[in-house]
């Protein structure tokens, strides 16, 4: 910080932070905004390298350092140079994120990369940085502190039309860890091009360094009421801004103006040093959970704007997180002598992978509020991310198999992988190759004892697959069956054969009841009305509810970034009185399946006033699966339409005979507790009633709940109706701008008034989302989380090739690699180590109180410690083991990681 000596001491610092906010892609595509970035930092460069007491900070991000490199290589060094004098500043993020939209796991990688990246330049930004993102989950003190990071900078997620707090706080998460928060309250724009004076035509503006130092006095004085550290903060800069070398003339010819202060160009890390100083000795405010807030200007409509991004996401964080990750680090733990190549290749695929799947995290990005061609590619990244992902999961899962003991492998074998840390009775949905004479419903699977599982073939289609380097046709079908108490972190074999052998009886499993358009099992009791909706009794916690299912349309006058009813209120459409056509579709011993088709006839869009719905009706079919299982007490639906209507937003409603005033909802390693009302208007503008989910919403009284699971749908509203709840899962919505200045649920612009067809989305979709009855109580079941993670992750099937393998039997045919206990312990991530021959086993604790973790590994190695999230030693973190068993505590919402050294 440059100081002026002064015959007083100074009472206020105020430091100057010149910096850009940079989006990687917005309302112009990713390489048109490359090319201005490209100009930004060749300009950068030259200003810094010529001006001293000068730095900038390059956002929070490390990410631009490539985009920016891949078209000036011959840059790299004075980056590096720059970066390494404290000049430049980068990171923590690979990418800015919007945190809500994107798993836990998913921000713990993104740092991971971002560290790596910016040390490679020299140091990373050593404060966690989030000017952005439209709010913020509860446990990102718990993820900064992982990575080395006390302090927090942002500026979305307190209400700054209601919030007279100051800027200064401490921020704590729900396991105790707190940061020390700096709350951007006038945004990370608060002295943007001071001193321009605009000129007449397209000329650029002048600048007068007279007036920039009086704007930045002025700025000071606006910030000095909301400090208690007496450390005022001024970000020079804003959305895709290039330096502005005048700022330091500016700030010099400022110091005379403000007796009683000292000014200078300095970064975020100097700021919050001089914050720690001032606040030494003084109470401060703290803020615990998340920062959020229920008002337009939010932006949380973003949750479900182009729906289709949210679905892809969730498939691709589950395919990585829990398939291709795990496998990938199981097979490297048990292999004997692992092949160090293909070993290193698989690893250097994953990480691929994650730095493709990031690029779709920046806020703008996942949050569907940008240009058509935006989205378009982002479409391409995930694909990209899906064939990464499978082909390391069943690479893996194929080289573990090789090695299982098997007394017949003529006929080929079936090895069920459970990503979950606990054992359970599962629902095992995948896809099996077959050769392409193969007919797969002539094959019986039997268990290692030899009886008969009932399982179901859902579809077939042709494929190619690789087999020691030839391409073979072959046949790939999608199968389900019930597997019983399948082990934890591990796999189960089982043999798949051509029925026409002589068969074993077929287990025994409890009957599943059929009675016209009733269905029954052990557990539940489903009964379908005309109109296409159920009536659901839990037999087990005695609770039953009417009128499930019901589909609700209604209009959208909003845009990508929030929705908008009509002036008038509008009035929604339903299914109520539709006549659905109902029949079993499916039925054998494990489960039954009711398929329901109904109509409804939906408004084609918006008048050309939009203030009322068109008149013309456009018939949409609404096509649902809905299944019971024998074994599972759940309810999966799976539901299909085409799209053709614009304007509008399509949700299913659940009404819940549960008298709850509190949700409990998924959140980032984290179970929260919500109300359920919104609270009133402020200044007119009504509340956002939709809030986020992960996996799951529940409601439940002290006899009884209900839990509504979903995989990529995380919009949720909760509404009384009488004595009822209804619980309303967004499907999608439809709208046909950027941003627009003329919505009811948010004051002004939130973006270019740009036109955006494609975030219509008129497309055909599949939803799937489920139903999960429980016990109630204060605190949710933790059998909920399970069984939520268990619907989005089911465990994955690989059909091995029929060979002899008995020479490299090493493995039995079932293993649990990793257990937990207590059942309450989530597992969250079993990865290979960012660096050295480990692995990394992660999971937290949900509950309200503290327990006594034990973990158990299957395979061997040589020592345990617990590391941060950063994947870096703590203090005393060496574990004592036994027999592969290690036990530690830990602490409630608490995330541990335990690196396992082979």
């Amino acid at each position: 910080m440059v100081k002026e000596r002064r015959k007083t001491p100074a009472t206020w610092r105020v430091t100057v932070v010149p910096h850009t906010h940079w989006d990687r892609a917005w309302y112009l595509p990713f390489e048109e905004f490359r090319g201005e970035l490209v100009e930004v930092i060749d300009h950068l460069l030259e200003v810094l390298e010529n001006q001293d007491g000068f730095s900038f900070t390059l956002d929070g991000q490390a990410m631009v350092l490539k985009d920016y490199l891949e078209i000036r290589p011959d840059n790299e060094h004075r980056l590096k140079n720059l970066i390494r004098r404290g000049r430049l500043f980068v990171g923590p993020w690979y990418v800015l994120p919007d945190e809500f939209l994107v798993s836990g796991e998913a921000l713990i990688r993104n740092l991971l990369l971002g560290a790596d990246l910016s040390r490679r330049f020299g140091r990373r930004l050593e404060v966690g940085y989030v000017p952005d993102s439209f709010g913020h989950i509860g446990q990102l003190p718990q993820i900064l502190a992982g990575f080395g990071l006390d302090t927090f900078v942002f500026q979305r997620g307190r209400d700054v039309k209601s919030d007279t707090g100051p800027a200064e706080f401490w921020w704590r998460g729900p396991d105790g860890t707190r940061v020390l928060a700096y709350w951007l309250r006038h945004g990370y724009g608060n002295l943007d091009r001071p001193g321009q004076v605009p000129r007449s035509g397209a000329s650029p503006p002048r600048v007068d360094l007279d007036l920039g130092a009086e704007q930045i006095r002025q700025a000071v004085e606006r910030e000095k009421p909301h400090s208690v550290s007496m450390a005022v903060l001024l970000c020079n800069g804003m959305d895709h801004r290039s330096v502005q070398p005048e700022i330091a003339e500016m700030v010099h010819r400022a110091r005379g103006r403000m007796p009683g202060c000292e000014i200078g160009i300095g970064s975020l890390e100097s700021h919050l040093r001089l914050v720690k100083r001032g606040i030494r000795g003084k109470p401060l405010m703290t803020l615990r959970g998340e920062l959020s807030y229920p008002y337009g200007d939010l932006l949380q409509g973003v949750y479900s704007t182009r729906m289709y991004l949210k679905q892809s996401n969730e498939r691709a964080q589950t395919l990585l997180e829990c398939y291709a990750e795990p496998l990938d680090a199981l097979d490297f733990a048990t292999c004997p002598a692992p092949r160090r190549g293909y070993a290193a290749s698989r690893h250097g695929l994953l990480r691929h992978a994650w730095q493709i799947l990031l690029e779709n995290h920046p806020h703008d990005d996942i949050c569907g509020c940008g240009a058509d061609q935006t989205h378009r590619e982002m479409e391409h990244r995930f694909e990209a991310v899906d064939q990464l992902g499978r082909r390391v999961a069943a690479e893996s899962l194929r080289c573990l198999g090789e090695r299982i003991a098997t007394e017949d492998r003529e006929d080929g074998a079936l090895v069920v992988f459970n990503p979950h840390g606990i054992r359970y009775t599962a629902l095992v949905r995948g896809t099996v190759l077959f050769l392409r004479g193969e007919d797969p419903a002539a094959f019986v699977l039997e268990d290692a004892r030899g009886v008969e599982i009932p399982f179901q073939v859902l579809h077939r289609r042709p494929c190619l697959r690789r087999r020691d380097s030839d391409v073979i046709e072959a046949q790939a079908a999608d199968i389900r069956f019930t597997a019983s108490d399948l082990p934890a972190c591990g796999y189960r074999t089982f043999r798949l054969r051509p029925a026409r052998q002589t068969a074993s009886p077929p287990e025994a499993i409890p009957e599943l009841r059929v009675t016209g358009r009733t269905v029954e099992s052990a557990f539940l009791c489903l009964r379908f009305n005309p109109n296409g909706t159920f009536d659901l009794t839990d037999r087990i916690h005695g609770r039953s509810h009417t009128g499930l299912h019901l589909f609700e349309d209604a209009e959208d006058c909003g845009d990508e970034y929030n929705h908008c009813p009509l002036a008038d209120g509008g009035r929604s459409l339903t299914s109520q009185q539709a006549e659905a056509r109902i029949e079993c579709a499916h039925r054998s011993a494990a489960s039954v399946t009711f398929r329901v088709k109904l109509s409804m006839l939906i408004p084609a869009g918006l008048g050309k006033d939009r203030k009322s719905r068109s008149r013309r009706r456009l018939k949409t079919r609404i096509e649902t699966e809905v299944t019971i299982y024998a074994q599972v007490p759940r309810i999966d639906m799976v539901t299909r339409m085409t799209n053709r209507s614009q304007d509008h937003r399509l949700r299913v409603l659940f009404p819940l005979s549960v008298q709850a005033d509190v949700a409990h909802v998924d959140g980032h390693f984290d179970v929260l507790r919500r109300g359920i009302d919104s609270p009133p208007e402020r200044s007119g503008v009504p509340a956002c009633p939709t809030r986020h989910q992960n996996a799951f919403v529940s409601l439940q009284d002290g006899q009884a709940g209900l839990a509504v699971l979903n995989r990529g749908l995380p919009e949720y509203e909760i509404f009384r109706d009488g004595r009822r709840r209804v619980l309303a899962l967004t499907l999608f919505r439809s709208v046909g701008h950027l941003s627009r200045p003329d919505l009811a649920t948010r004051p002004g612009h939130a973006g270019p008034f740009l036109q955006t067809p494609g975030a219509q989305c008129l497309r055909s979709w599949t939803f799937e989302y489920g139903l999960l009855p429980h016990a109630g109580g204060r605190d949710l079941p933790v059998g909920v989380i399970q069984q939520a993670r268990a619907f989005c992750a089911p465990p994955m099937p690989l059909r091995l090739d029929a060979v002899d393998a008995r020479a490299r039997a090493g493995l039995p045919q079932e293993v649990s690699l990793v257990r937990l206990a207590p059942g309450c312990l989530v597992l969250c991530a079993v990865k290979r180590a960012e660096k050295g021959r480990a692995i990394v086993v992660r999971f937290y604790n949900p509950t309200r109180r503290k327990v006594r973790a034990r973990i158990h590994l299957a395979f061997p190695f040589r020592r345990v410690e617990k590391v941060r999230l950063d994947e870096s030693p703590t203090r005393n973190g060496q574990l004592d083991s036994e027999d592969g068993r290690i036990e530690v505590s830990c602490k409630s919402r608490e995330i541990l990681s335990l690196k396992v050294h082979r």
